[in-house]
């Protein structure tokens, strides 16, 4: 009987330090969540980032990979994906930089 009750202490003991690394442990994922948005609301984009996301963009809504051709696109346009699905917004860049494939305006211009 007494090795059962010493058993349950150190059950119950083990549960409750589970517990309180349980908490600590999404204290500490939240404290990070919390930085990374900071983070972001606190830094502008790159001057390249508007051409990436228009590349992308420009596939999923033109099918055209005419904007920067020399990098593959795969993540330019799974990264334009959430605009396209939530925004739906028109691709019509001006036709003489879209005859030219002027990516950088064309990403000014889209942003």
């Amino acid at each position: 009987m007494a090795a059962f009750d010493a058993f349950r202490l150190r059950l119950v003991d083990a549960l409750g330090s589970f517990g309180t690394a349980s908490i600590i442990a999404a204290g500490l994922v939240v404290c990070f969540v919390l930085q990374g948005v900071w983070f972001i609301r606190a830094n502008a984009p790159t001057y390249d980032e508007a051409m990436h996301l228009a590349a992308g963009y420009s596939f999923l809504a033109a099918g055209d990979f005419r904007l920067e051709p020399q990098n593959p696109p795969l993540i330019k346009t799974w990264l334009a994906l959430p605009v396209r699905l939530i925004y739906r917004l028109p691709f019509s860049p001006n036709p003489q930089r879209w005859r030219d494939a002027n990516d950088y305006p064309i990403g000014q211009d889209f942003l």
